[in-house]
């Protein structure tokens, strides 16, 4: 059986064991949550994907993936995202290198491209191998698929904890008509009161709640490929993001 997976990848290149911020995610065809954890090292996540790739996935990754040399203003595919109005971070290797000791995505896709029977970037479906690849961006994923929504990164704690709770709710019974709903019964933090969380427990659940989105943007790809947008290209990095569903029309 095919499987989603969703990477929200921490960008350190070397995190600190107790660092455990690097959240999965895997959804099955019917877009039913059949594993989350939360990895420190690559190695982590090798582990799983190749535990739960059997029969055929495709893997969604929320980091840059392919970053052309020169890419000091941003790549391609995020100036096509701030054009579109969703705010992104430009990649700059430069900066990547002295912030967290280079471009993760980009070993991590090395090292699944290397796995017996390995993995393939991209950037259509279906594709030539059943294990493909692609990056992702949940920001922009849940801006496509809800519209307008609070800012859950970079803003106070108890800011941060009334956006983590409406986008739980969007998950749970907001998605819109036409597209598969998702089954959260074995993510185990949804059994928490997010009232209760730190503000550590606050970064990992949205850690958590991207791993999902990144999980179930290349199951809609996978679907219905007409349901996702390609925004870039292999060549110089390339993001998949959801088509805006038709809004209903105000009486």
């Amino acid at each position: 059986m095919m499987k989603f997976l969703g990477i929200d990848l921490a960008w350190k290149m070397k995190p600190a064991p107790t660092e455990k911020r690097s959240a999965v995610a895997c959804l099955d065809t019917k877009a039913q949550l059949v594993l989350y954890e939360h990895c420190t090292t690559d190695n982590d996540i090798i582990r799983i994907v190749e535990k739960q790739s059997t029969g055929g996935c495709v893997i969604g990754i929320n980091a840059p993936l392919v970053v052309p040399t020169g890419s000091t203003g941003g790549r391609t595919c995020e100036g096509l995202l701030m054009d579109m109005e969703i705010k992104v971070l430009p990649t700059d290797p430069r900066r990547f290198e002295d912030w967290y000791g280079g471009c993760r995505g980009v070993v991590l896709l090395e090292q699944l491209e290397d796995l017996d029977h390995g993995y393939e970037l991209s950037d259509r479906l279906p594709a030539s191998t059943n294990k493909a690849v692609a990056e992702t961006y949940p920001s922009g994923s849940w801006r496509r698929l809800f519209g307008d929504i609070p800012k859950y990164k970079g803003v106070p704690m108890e800011a941060k904890r009334e956006a983590l709770f409406k986008l739980k709710e969007l998950l749970k019974s907001g998605l819109p008509a036409g597209h598969p709903r998702i089954g959260l019964a074995k993510l185990d933090m949804w059994r928490k009161d997010i009232g209760e969380l730190t503000a550590l427990g606050l970064d990992i659940y949205g850690d958590a709640l991207d791993a999902v989105m990144s999980a179930y943007t290349v199951l809609l790809w996978f679907k219905d490929p007409k349901l996702c947008e390609v925004v870039g290209d292999k060549r110089k990095g390339f993001i998949v993001i959801p088509r805006p569903p038709p809004r209903a029309r105000p009486r």
